[in-house]
């Protein structure tokens, strides 16, 4: 594509274009490319429309294409028919507010509660049985040209309403293909949405065939610097949730393939490390978007199973004890060998284990004596280290005669092997995502795969981290001296002003981790996070399934779109089962069974909701003794730090919302987190 602009597009305008014909594509692609080329209207085919600043329309047959310009980019709107040319629908609407006081009874709560912005005070009954009625009748033939399945026609033309077409239980990224081309936003609301990028014009009608997942988030002028700021490395991006760290790591690698063929260099080899086995896919598929054929030199795989892949080079098969099976070994053996010699919990021991011997690569009882502790809360005795170095080695060896390895154990093999050399194949370039959740031994296994410390690029937010621990990066590995290369992004692209500035409130509350944590600017706006009070678990369940219910009816989105997060899974059970009977469909997931594309509410454990994002969250388990979860024989010491851990993952859960946050707690019981959430920013 030779073009002197850039060519962006908003999010709602990528599922026009499925509205748009299909024999009139190859026209759009011409005509968009002759945009770029000279956006400056021209009295016929292209048109400023006059009661707008910085806004044009482009004629293409039965249709209008709005977009607006700069010196270097061209901003798709919106592709709208010739008689929706100036439709302004739907018009700004005041968020609901949720009531102090609900009456709830069977008669009630089977009837769909409207959202509603003239309402003083908030019945559950609907006002509205009728529902709103949809612009145009859905046909077949229309939704032949949206690229909908035949499977789901049948149930869509039968869809007279909105609330008809949100309640369907077919995936939600039809519902809104169907719904943006019924109801086309506000243009003015539309040019709030972020900007996406279109590498290439022709990925215009591969996304409407269904042969592209999407655009990638097009980069602020903040953001576009640090694609190519400080390639020869060790380097550092720090950034809150929402900032874009992942996408700018993705742009690094196209700087640095580009960099390399300039230069008359062979294709370098990359290694990108992302959080999730959820991300891995949509990585791979963003990366083969934006470097083409080029990402075969790409490796893109979590942080364990690159040492997974190391050591089997060696051992022909690894099995992992996971959690639940080293914590019954462990307390087999504290029962059998080590009977009242420690007052110390399992959890504690495990985490000493997993953080601080294996997570430090310690091999004797001498070093863990002298090993750094920080954040771990509660000093220990000598004699009461040496009980803990005997009960760790008892555990490991209980467990490799069942030929089971910890991933400790897997992270310190592949780590030695790549050391002494017995592993060779090493990546000319290593970027490595939400570092700040890896430990000490992980962290260094990926920067010894690195050929240079050049090449090394961390993201990382260090208020985000739910394991922090106190180190620097230079304690980590000697290679992490960053020295001038640390820059921090500030905008957020995720959730509103208004849940980031209440969710970083509660962080600061308290010091939390090894840095300051500073509000980020954020793009979007929107109503209070909710804080609300329950008498009861009935009620409890109906406050969450009406918010899901009316804030998805605000934003016109399906309320599968909503996650509830949890502490714990056995309250996952219970609340996927109660709003499920109330008529929401709801299923707890755990981590590997995950999948976002199903038509339920999505239940999961706060930490299964790392790295993920939703536009309707809903917390529960604000109960004193669940979260923060704190036994009777914890020490004094240990305490403040378990507090402290809490509070950076309950920060986590509350920056998982885009749009609309939900924290509930029981009145009788509360957390004492409760009274730290500052009601200036709550709805309270």
């Amino acid at each position: 594509m030779s073009a002197v602009r850039e060519l962006n597009i908003k999010p709602s305008c990528t599922r026009e274009l499925f509205g748009f014909p299909s024999k009139l594509m190859q026209q759009l692609w011409e005509k968009v490319n002759m945009l770029l080329q000279n956006p400056l209207p021209d009295g016929k085919l292209k048109k400023k429309i006059k009661s707008r600043k910085n806004l044009y329309r482009l004629r293409i047959g039965d249709y209008r294409v709005f977009y607006t310009f700069g010196d270097r980019w061209v901003c798709l709107l919106g592709i709208r028919p010739r008689k929706e040319e100036y439709k302004n629908i739907p018009s700004y609407k005041k968020p609901f507010e949720i009531p102090a006081e609900m009456e709830f009874d069977d008669e009630d709560f089977s009837e769909e509660p409207v959202c509603n912005p003239d309402f003083n005070h908030w019945h559950m009954k609907s006002t509205n049985k009728a529902g709103t009625p949809l612009p145009y009748r859905i046909t077949r033939e229309w939704l032949e040209e949206l690229k909908v399945p035949p499977g789901y026609h049948e149930v869509l033309i039968n869809c007279k309403t909105e609330e008809e077409l949100l309640d369907l239980t077919i995936p939600e990224d039809i519902i809104l293909r169907v719904l943006e081309n019924q109801l086309h936003p506000n243009l003015d609301e539309v040019i709030q949405q972020p900007d996406l990028a279109v590498l290439d014009t022709r990925d215009l009608i591969k996304y409407k065939e269904g042969d592209l997942i999407g655009f990638l988030l097009r980069l602020d002028t903040e953001q576009e610097k640090l694609t190519d700021w400080a390639l020869k490395g060790p380097t550092l991006i720090k950034g809150g949730p929402g900032t874009g760290k992942s996408t700018i790591a993705l742009y690094r690698i196209r700087s640095i393939l580009g960099t390399e063929v300039r230069s008359g260099e062979n294709c370098p080899k990359i290694l990108f490390t992302t959080y999730t086995n959820a991300l891995i896919k949509f990585s791979v598929q963003l990366l083969e978007q934006l470097v083409g054929d080029k990402a075969k030199h790409v490796t893109v795989a979590t942080a364990d199973k690159v040492a997974r892949d190391i050591v089997l080079k060696r051992l022909k098969d690894v099995k992992i004890a996971d959690y639940r099976k080293q914590k019954e070994v462990l307390e087999q053996l504290r029962e059998s060998l080590f009977k009242d010699s420690l007052n110390l919990r399992s959890d504690f021991l495990l985490e000493e284990f997993n953080w601080v011997i294996e997570g430090q690569n310690i091999k004797t009882l001498e070093q863990y004596l002298k090993s750094n502790r920080a954040g771990r809360g509660l000093a220990l005795r000598a004699s009461v280290r040496k009980t803990i170095w005997d009960l760790y080695n008892a555990l490991i060896t209980k467990l490799n005669e069942e030929e089971l390895y910890t991933f400790g154990q897997i992270r310190i093999m592949a780590l030695e092997m790549v050391r002494e050399g017995t592993y060779g194949e090493k990546f000319d370039y290593v970027l490595i995502d939400e570092a700040q959740d890896l430990s000490p031994v992980s962290l260094s296994l990926l920067v010894e795969i690195c050929k240079s410390k050049e090449g090394i690029f961390l993201a990382a937010d260090a208020g985000q981290s739910i394991y922090s621990r106190g180190f620097s990066w230079s304690d980590v590995n000697e290679k992490l001296c960053f020295k001038g290369r640390v820059r921090r992004l500030k905008r957020n692209y995720r959730s509103t002003r208004e849940i980031s500035r209440a969710a970083t409130a509660f962080l600061q509350g308290n010091k939390t981790g090894n840095e300051k944590v500073n509000a980020d600017i954020c793009v979007h706006s929107g109503p209070k996070p909710v804080l609300r009070g329950y008498k009861s678990k009935e009620e409890q369940w109906q406050i969450a399934t009406f918010f899901i219910r009316e804030m998805s009816k605000f934003l016109r989105l399906k309320t599968c779109s909503a996650a509830v997060l949890t502490p714990r899974n056995d309250l996952g059970y219970e609340a996927a089962e109660a709003m499920t009977k109330l008529g929401l469909p709801s299923a707890l997931m755990k981590g590997h069974e995950l999948r976002l594309d199903s038509t339920e509410v999505k239940v999961l454990t706060m930490h299964s909701a790392k790295g993920l994002e939703f536009p309707i969250v809903v917390i529960i388990g604000l109960h004193d003794g669940i979260i923060p979860r704190l036994p009777d024989d914890l020490q004094e010491e240990e305490r403040d730090e378990e507090i402290s851990s809490f509070r950076r993952l309950l920060y986590v859960s509350m920056t998982r919302a885009m749009r609309g946050l939900l924290v509930l707690y029981p009145e009788d019981a509360p957390s004492i987190f409760v009274n730290d959430l500052t009601s200036d920013y709550w709805n309270t």
